[in-house]
C-alpha cells in the first residue's frame, strides 16, 4: 500500500495544485470532481494489489 500511495503522490500534488488555480472558478468543479475520481482509482488500485498479495499468501 505505501507503494502506491508514494507512487500516485506526485499526481495527487499535480491535482491539488490544478485546484487551487481554478478555484473560485466554474471549472474548479470539473476539477474537483477529477480529483474524486483520482482518488477513487488510487483506492481501487490499493484494493487490488492487496487482493494480489492476499491471493499470493494463501495456499
Amino acid at each position: 500500500m505505501k507503494e502506491i500511495a508514494e507512487f500516485y503522490l506526485p499526481y495527487f500534488m499535480g491535482m491539488l495544485d490544478t485546484l487551487a488555480l481554478f478555484k473560485g472558478s466554474l471549472a474548479a468543479a470539473d476539477v474537483k470532481d477529477c480529483l474524486y475520481c483520482f482518488i477513487i482509482a488510487i483506492c481501487r488500485d490499493a484494493y487490488d494489489q492487496r487482493d494480489k498479495e492476499l491471493k499470493e499468501k494463501s495456499p
